[in-house]
């Protein structure tokens, strides 16, 4: 079964560089003493008793079976954006402002990808960032070496690449569905 009913998929990848500290390595430069992350975020994805992963054996086997599992996680606003704000910054939604579904509250300066990236982790985003990123697009949030930022849902949506001023425009073709261009970027 393919990924249809995902909503999102946030992925932050990283290329290792060093431990905790600053690396002297060079950008770029893999080092092996380091995880990759890689994270994907889904909206609206019941726990339902972990039925839900039968249908998607792939993620279940690579992510689920075989990663970190976060099991005392709160958010305690659960609108799209307050949750995403909260993730990435770490963050109740009372200290980082984000109460409601609109990016423009949202201040990026402070979130996973500032901190991994001044660490020497490569960051990549690829999916829907926050609702309503296209009336701040295509600027790029700090801490992000590479940027696909989406609007819009599984089809008639636009993705901004890397600050690009003109957004990459899909359509209603079977080659348009979101989640596979999604993948495809990741």
């Amino acid at each position: 079964m393919r990924l249809s009913r995902v909503a999102i998929a946030l992925v932050a990848t990283a290329v290792l560089t060093g431990d905790v500290s600053p690396s002297p390595a060079s950008a770029g430069e893999e080092r092996p003493d380091r995880p990759h992350i890689v994270v994907i975020l889904l909206d609206d994805v019941p726990y339902l008793d972990g039925r839900l992963w039968r249908y998607t054996p792939n993620i279940r086997r690579l992510f689920i079976d075989s990663g970190v599992r976060f099991t005392g996680m709160f958010g305690e606003t659960p609108l799209c954006c307050p949750g995403r704000a909260n993730w990435l910054t770490g963050q109740h939604t009372f200290n980082h402002g984000v109460y409601r579904n609109d990016v423009r509250l949202f201040d990026p300066s402070m979130t996973i990808a500032t901190q991994l990236d001044a660490i020497g982790y490569h960051t990549v985003y690829t999916g829907k960032y926050l609702n309503g990123y296209q009336r701040i697009a295509p600027s790029v949030p700090p801490g992000w070496d590479h940027f696909h930022g989406m609007s819009g849902g599984y089809y008639g949506y636009t993705i901004w690449n890397d600050g690009r001023p003109a957004g990459e425009v899909h359509g209603a073709k079977p080659s348009d569905y979101s989640t596979d261009v999604i993948g495809r970027k990741a």
